[in-house]
């Protein structure tokens, strides 16, 4: 087993809840102090400081360094893949790749390794990533499944093709983004990030499996209506990973009616503000929801580009991006665990 350096930092407190998690035969994680000297925390953990340029030595004002994440592995390809899964799976806790960054890559430590931390450049690697336990658990309950970890990394790329925050869909905000984005080279990676965040859905088998010959809707008079066929199957899987077909999803819609909202038939849900001229959110069965993330993928953003393909918002991508989202973190059994997280390392 070799020791590789990731120059990921965490407070001692997530360290400690870290090294009491179970690994597997292939690999684990070890800790040291942050050899830059660049982040503490106080010794009553009611802090964090990161200092800039030359690491300072804090330790006499109620302060200890923080800790620098090591791993344990029996190849350097291993530490690779579970060095970039750590990342990858930190994004799936909160979508932000400002807020969560990576670190410039893996390192051997050797026993002859002699590198001043501390009055180099290499102080500028170290970085802090404060998602990292949830999402050391998530490639944990994800470890031995190709499915699950090949999802994993698809969440990473279509989050680095294109995507936004939470926090900037919070409707208080409002419209934060145009629709429209005249660039072709946005269209290419709308489109791209569409297809790659649909792939999820699809790698843990939880898109809706219809035919030509068993279709997703029947007409009942002038209107189409799910076909109950269609709709309990996808029922009964959804139920599998503690979800459901009726599950409520809200639906991102702000501004004007685009080209590819118009598109998409039929149309279900109820606005979640009715009336708002801007926040044209729509509540809808979760089904629905995939729904709307397959015909985008399918006779939009995938194959031949179209005349519509010109006409996909931020707002079409961050919405397959959050049905994606969601049906992996259940799938993992995990969800409830976004929001309880911090109380494991208290």
């Amino acid at each position: 087993m070799n020791l590789f350096r990731t120059f990921i930092i965490v407070d001692s407190k997530t360290a400690i809840a870290l090294e009491q998690l179970i690994y597997p035969a292939e690999w684990s994680l070890q800790f040291l102090d942050d050899p830059s000297l660049r982040h503490w925390e106080y010794n009553d953990g009611s802090g964090f400081l990161t200092s800039m340029g030359t690491g300072e030595d804090h330790s006499g004002k109620g302060m200890m360094p923080a800790k620098e994440v090591l791993i344990l592995a029996e190849s350097e390809a291993m530490a690779e893949n579970v060095f970039s899964l750590m990342y990858s799976s930190s994004l799936l806790a909160y979508p932000d790749k400002y807020k969560i960054k990576s670190t410039s890559g893996l390192r051997e430590v050797r026993n002859s390794e002699t590198i001043d931390f501390i009055g180099s450049s290499f102080g500028d690697y170290f970085i802090r990533n404060e998602y990292l336990y949830i999402g050391v658990l998530i490639l944990l309950k994800s470890w031995g499944s190709p499915s699950n970890l090949y999802s994993i990394e698809k969440y990473e790329v279509t989050l680095g093709l294109d995507s936004f925050t939470p926090h900037s869909a919070n409707p208080i905000y409002g419209q934060v983004f145009d629709n429209f984005n005249p660039s072709y080279h946005y269209h290419v990676i709308a489109s791209y990030a569409i297809i790659c965040a649909f792939s999820i859905i699809e790698e843990i088998g939880l898109e809706i499996r219809s035919s030509a010959t068993k279709q997703r809707f029947i007409k009942e008079g002038a209107s189409s209506v799910w076909n109950p066929v269609i709709y309990n199957e996808t029922d009964d899987r959804l139920k599998e990973v503690g979800l459901s077909a009726s599950y409520n999803f809200p639906w991102v819609e702000r501004g004007a009616e685009t080209e590819v909202q118009k598109d998409i038939k039929p149309k279900f849900g109820a606005p979640a503000y009715p009336g708002h001229p801007e926040i044209r959110d729509v509540n809808m069965e979760l089904i629905e929801a995939i729904h709307r993330c397959s015909y985008i993928r399918n006779f939009i953003a995938a194959h031949k580009f179209k005349m519509l393909t010109q006409f996909i918002s931020p707002y079409d991508v961050y919405n397959v991006q959050c049905v994606s989202r969601l049906l992996l973190v259940h799938k993992l059994g995990l969800w409830n665990n976004l929001l309880t997280w911090r109380d494991d390392i208290k």
